[in-house]
């Protein structure tokens, strides 16, 4: 709850700086020059939600509650490592890969894992990878059964997830 309602303060206000700029300029037609913005709306901006100590170690343990420990340790130790780079949601900044043909079919052999904040589905070949099941359909260890799917990737960091429509 803490994390949201400072995300939705960060958003309020790049919401509310965009707007004032809308409207500066539309009642100043012929201004194309440079919009001042308080330093104050600015710092609230781009400090955003700092996560340390027991917050962070709270944040990641009620997001991350996969049933097995080792499946925890496996998100902690490996998946974790496509978050270290920011993830934008800009044009072209990120693909979306039809899963289809032989690739769903393989899609259909792996198996769910379920936790608060994102899944991972376990390859046959023994590997894991980051999922979200859009409909929450499946179960805690299901096998998959989907004919739509799709792989959502970052251009510019290793971040990709299975999106299980």
């Amino acid at each position: 709850m803490e994390l949201a309602d400072e995300i939705f303060e960060i958003l309020n206000t790049a919401v509310s700086i965009d707007t004032s700029i809308r409207n500066f300029r539309s009642r100043n037609k012929f201004y194309d020059g440079k919009v001042g913005i308080s330093v104050e709306n600015i710092n609230k901006l781009v400090s955003g939600p700092v996560y340390y100590g027991q917050s962070y170690d709270y944040f990641i343990t009620s997001s991350i509650s996969f049933k097995s420990e080792e499946l925890n340790n496996i998100f902690f130790n490996e998946v974790i490592l496509s978050f270290e780079d920011p993830i934008y949601f800009t044009s072209g900044s990120f693909e979306r890969l039809e899963v289809k043909d032989e690739s769903l079919a393989y899609l259909n052999k792996m198996i769910i894992f379920k936790s608060n904040a994102i899944d991972m589905v376990k390859l046959p070949t023994g590997a894991y990878m980051l999922c979200v099941d859009v409909h929450k359909r499946f179960k805690d260890g299901d096998l998959i059964k989907t004919d739509s799917s799709w792989i959502f990737s970052q251009n510019y960091s290793r971040f990709s997830a299975v999106i299980i429509n």
